[in-house]
């Protein structure tokens, strides 16, 4: 899968998102908006084999929410609001694990305009290739979001309408039903009167009840 074909799924979790906000936690939205903005995938996607390459035992992240698909660039997300701040212990299992063992380099540390950052954590990525960034939920979902038309493909699109014709075909074929009811009732009704017509007095009363 080509980062497009990501970028696409990610814009629809968030149109989804933007939809219903229960249907997922806005913390994994907001790592979605950052990967979208600095051009990485989301850990949870990264391809089969990835272990292989790394020989590591598992997936595990470690504090990487993003990944480039080249594997040369992570990023951490912190979605905080200003009242706990960022510390080093919050980033250490992150950074060690990018650069010791991942051998990967270029990390950021993406987060809120709003979030207190260690001073410890702002000496950490001042160092070559790291880097700290700032934007808000609102302002990455404007940027991200801008211009985006839902991708649908052809079942999705005609679903709604093949449902419709479903149910129209149904009232159709009821009509045609109780047409056909009301139309042989009214020549069986007059088949009736021409035979009271033709063989009895159309006041025989007994011949009518007798043809009924």
């Amino acid at each position: 899968m080509d980062y497009l074909q990501h970028s696409n799924r990610y814009k629809s979790i968030i149109n989804d998102y933007q939809h219903n906000r229960d249907k997922y936690p806005s913390h994994y939205i907001y790592e979605l908006l950052w990967g979208l903005d600095l051009g990485l995938i989301h850990w949870d996607d990264i391809p089969p084999g990835f272990e292989d390459i790394y020989k590591l035992p598992h997936r595990r992240d470690y504090g990487i929410d993003l990944i480039s698909l080249e594997y040369n660039k992570t990023a951490q997300v912190k979605e905080y609001n200003g009242k706990k701040p960022i510390t080093w212990s919050d980033m250490t299992n992150y950074t060690t694990y990018s650069k010791d063992l991942l051998e990967i380099t270029d990390m950021t540390l993406a987060t809120t305009p709003i979030a207190k950052i260690d001073p410890m954590v702002t000496r950490l990525f001042q160092q070559e290739e790291r880097k700290i960034v700032r934007k808000s939920f609102d302002e990455l979902m404007s940027t991200v979001m801008e211009n985006y038309n839902p991708v649908i493909d052809d079942e999705d699109y005609w679903e709604p309408y093949l449902e419709a014709l479903e149910e129209l075909y149904g009232d159709i074929g009821s009509y045609v039903d109780d047409a056909s009811d009301s139309y042989r009732g009214i020549v069986e009704s007059i088949s009736l009167w021409q035979n009271v017509a033709e063989n009895a007095s159309s006041h025989s009363l007994d011949y009518v009840v007798y043809l009924i």
